[in-house]
């Protein structure tokens, strides 16, 4: 069990603040000044993707509070202000992914009055030290494309550009227009580099093995030569089937055997949702697996939170779905994802495939029926990650239309001898399902060289070297 004391201020104390201001932790008469602070700073965040952090009934599900509560799992957000006497003028909010060991920065914020007084880089280096205290492997902080200044801090602070998410936020424009915008992902990792595991460079595509060029240096992510990526070919829903899905209940699972009709699966294979009776044999699969996710299939408490046949479709009360894959009647797979309804994202988790059918066609098929299926809840986008270890992951991810928009240190388990694990590097894919006429990018002669050079290679351009 890991613990996070919501008293930071011992912790944050030998950080420089200007004089009068002070670190404090979360106290439970916090939260109306909390909430009254980030709708007057930020008035988008009501229409963002972190909206629930100006509702209390956020902090109170997941917060720890002073003297309250400080296990991670449990409450796993941590809340840092900065306070001028009685006079909120900083706020840190962050989030620990015990799955991960990462830390997670959902918000930064610093008073208006108070801006370029170095609030914001204390916020970071905050986030960096609670990281620390918390045990974690990495810490994650996020910065719109255009905000120039915010991610120039970031990478001040050792951050390293390491993906870029498309139509991740929601921000206003002139004349009250409402548009997707993107964001980057800067993290830095917190073990010694002798723990980490670098991969193979032969089990690297070539677009794989272009962005660990690009992670290195802000000179380096700047010269990396990359192709053109085609335009992703997400699979259509027919009128046919696209009826059937329509006539479900509203908010509901569909049927993915029905969705399943327009994918092309190999001889022998149908799918299904999860049963109950199903639960056993899938668990005992998953803990016979060397799968490195496969620990939090194996619980049989997780399939309370799953969609099962027959019974509770409601995507809100259960928000995981599961299928089985079978061929000739046996269990030959079992895929998994997860409705984050407040990304508006399904995130497909890689369950397992029996060795037998771990070729592209089939992991490609049904990382297909995944986004149909995310298309037929009304998701904005489907995310998933692909292991470095070999090319058969990251061919799948392609072959099924996914964009590769970057890579995620340190978040597999890799035994390399006996008693040895390192981390190794997961690669990040995706496809945004928001219509284009709703999205907008900076244009790149308004971004520095380097993340420009991410931009061309997140929308599948060439880089300018090559074009």
């Amino acid at each position: 069990m890991r613990r996070l004391s919501a008293s930071i201020e011992p912790m944050l104390q030998g950080l420089p603040l200007p004089d009068g201001i002070a670190f404090r932790g979360l106290a439970r008469a916090d939260l109306p000044a909390i909430l009254a602070a980030l709708t007057d700073w930020h008035p988008d965040i009501a229409i963002g993707e972190e909206r629930r952090l100006v509702t209390a009934a956020f902090y109170e599900e997941h917060a720890s509070f002073v003297g309250e509560d400080d296990d991670l799992e449990a409450r796993p957000v941590r809340v840092a202000l900065l306070r001028q006497g009685e006079e909120l003028v900083g706020i840190l909010v962050l989030e620990y992914d015990a799955a991960e060991h990462a830390l997670i920065g959902l918000l930064s914020a610093v008073s208006p009055r108070k801006r370029g007084c170095g609030l914001g880089r204390a916020l970071i280096r905050a986030d960096e030290i609670l990281a620390r205290a918390a045990g974690a492997h990495v810490v994650y902080g996020f910065a719109e494309l255009d905000n120039l200044p915010q991610g120039a801090s970031l990478e001040r602070e050792g951050r390293h550009l390491y993906a870029i998410i498309p139509d991740c936020e929601v921000r206003r424009f002139a004349g009250g227009v409402t548009k997707y915008v993107p964001e980057g992902v800067f993290l830095k990792v917190l073990l010694p580099p002798e723990e980490l595991l670098w991969p193979d460079p032969a089990d690297l595509l070539p677009r794989t093995a272009a962005l660990f060029g690009m992670v290195e240096s802000l000179e380096a992510a700047a010269s990396v030569q990359f192709g053109a990526c085609p335009p992703a070919a997400l699979p259509p829903i027919g009128p046919s089937v696209a009826a059937l899905v329509a006539a479900r209940p509203v908010d509901t699972w569909p049927d993915v055997a029905v969705l399943a009709r327009e994918i092309d699966l190999p001889p022998g294979c149908s799918v299904r949702q999860l049963r109950r009776e199903d639960i056993p044999r899938v668990i005992s699969m998953f803990r016979s697996s060397c799968c490195d996710v496969a620990a939090e299939l194996t619980s049989a408490s997780f399939y309370e939170e799953v969609a099962l046949a027959g019974e509770d479709q409601r995507i809100a009360g259960r928000p995981w779905h599961v299928f089985t894959v079978e061929r000739d009647g046996e269990l030959v797979g079992v895929p998994y994802s997860f409705y984050d309804s407040q990304a508006h994202t399904l995130r497909i988790g890689p369950g397992d495939i029996d060795p037998q059918d771990r070729h592209q066609r089939c992991s490609a098929q049904i990382i297909r029926l995944s986004v149909l299926l995310a298309r037929a809840i009304g998701a904005e986008a489907v995310v998933t990650r692909a292991t470095l270890s070999h090319r058969r992951a990251q061919i799948a991810a392609e072959r099924a239309g996914l964009c590769l928009w970057g890579l995620i240190p340190a978040s597999e388990r890799v035994i390399v001898g006996p008693g040895v694990i390192k981390r190794g590097f997961k690669a990040f894919y995706g496809v945004s399902l928001v219509p284009p006429e709703q999205s907008r990018w900076p244009t790149l002669v308004s971004l520095p060289p380097h993340r420009a050079a991410w931009a061309r290679f997140v929308r599948g351009e060439a880089s300018e070297l090559t074009s």
